[in-house]
């Protein structure tokens, strides 16, 4: 079963959202995973602390139920809520970009839009705090295991980004990185970078 792919909407964009024929539901900081709960598999996120926050249904007893529109899983979801296990919650919703703003303010990460008439994994968007960048290693710190960075298509100097877990070994100078950042700072370094995450390797676009 493939994880469910996202439209990226600029966060000018996404703070424009108002109402609209669509779910929207807080996007978590966390891993992607299918996991089985209370007789359900589940489309979720899975924190830090360990915990995992639910946001879509995939099957009920065996039956699936991706076909079904959006409102059908969501209210089945909320209906079952109470039998989730300690550790285990629905995602937040709220309305629109009033609900990022929101969301932003307390340091989250961002939000999902799904229409509610659609099936599982169509017609999805996301709007994120940070943006996606990809980037050229240009230099390698061996001593700090960080690696210099310039804009893959103009060239201009992006600073520096610490690679742990084994990813500075992956990398040579040339290689093409997909990385999140707050934007751009005045000098046009990127702000608080870090790896992308979207999948295991999504960060290492050609080594």
């Amino acid at each position: 079963m493939n994880r469910p792919s996202f439209v990226s909407i600029p966060l000018a964009d996404g703070l424009r959202w108002r109402g609209g024929n669509f779910l929207y539901q807080e996007k978590s900081d966390g891993r992607h995973e299918f996991v089985e709960v209370a007789g359900m598999v589940v489309n979720a996120e899975r924190i830090r602390d360990g915990s995992l926050v639910v946001n879509d249904l995939v099957s009920i007893a065996g039956h699936d139920v991706r076909g079904e529109p959006t409102r059908a899983r969501w209210t089945e979801l909320v209906s079952r809520a109470w039998a989730l296990p300690h550790g285990v919650r629905l995602s937040r919703i709220g309305s629109g970009g009033e609900f990022l703003e929101y969301l932003l303010s307390e340091g989250g990460e961002g939000l999902v839009a799904k229409p509610l008439d659609s099936a599982f994994g169509v017609g999805w968007l996301k709007c994120k705090r940070s943006q996606v960048f990809r980037v050229r290693v240009t230099d390698l710190d061996h001593q700090r295991g960080s690696v210099v960075l310039v804009d893959s298509i103009t060239g201009e100097k992006r600073g520096k980004l610490p690679l742990r877990g084994g990813k500075f070994e992956l990398v040579r100078v040339g290689s093409i990185l997909k990385v999140e950042a707050f934007g751009l700072t005045n000098k046009g370094l990127l702000r608080e970078a870090r790896p992308d995450h979207d999948e295991p390797g999504s960060w290492l676009v050609n080594c």
